[in-house]
């Protein structure tokens, strides 16, 4: 049917989705590919930030790896201990909240 919208709206959800990065604001689920470990976190600007509290600075080193990229996403952090091998496992994104 020419009129259907629905095709429409099936490429526009695609294309929402696709945008959903990790940015400030965005609430990340880790998996430490090396020791196994899951961590949690809000991503928040360096003066708010607060590892031990769940808050990690957009400025850090694993937060510049993991900014951009998506869920499922496997990224390399260069930290002062060597490199963690992270899988982001669980985005929600504050865009998406609102």
């Amino acid at each position: 049917m020419a009129g259907d919208p629905a095709p429409f709206r099936r490429s526009l959800d695609r294309r929402c989705f696709q945008d959903h990065a990790v940015r400030l604001g965005s609430r990340v689920t880790l998996d430490d590919l090396d020791d196994g470990t899951r961590e949690e976190y809000v991503l928040v600007p360096a003066s708010e930030s607060s590892p031990s509290d769940g808050r990690l600075s957009t400025e850090s080193p694993v937060g510049r790896a993991i900014a951009g990229h998506h869920e499922g996403d496997v990224v390399d952090a260069h930290v002062p201990r060597g490199v963690r091998h992270l899988r982001i496992a669980r985005l929600q994104s504050d865009r998406l909240a609102a």
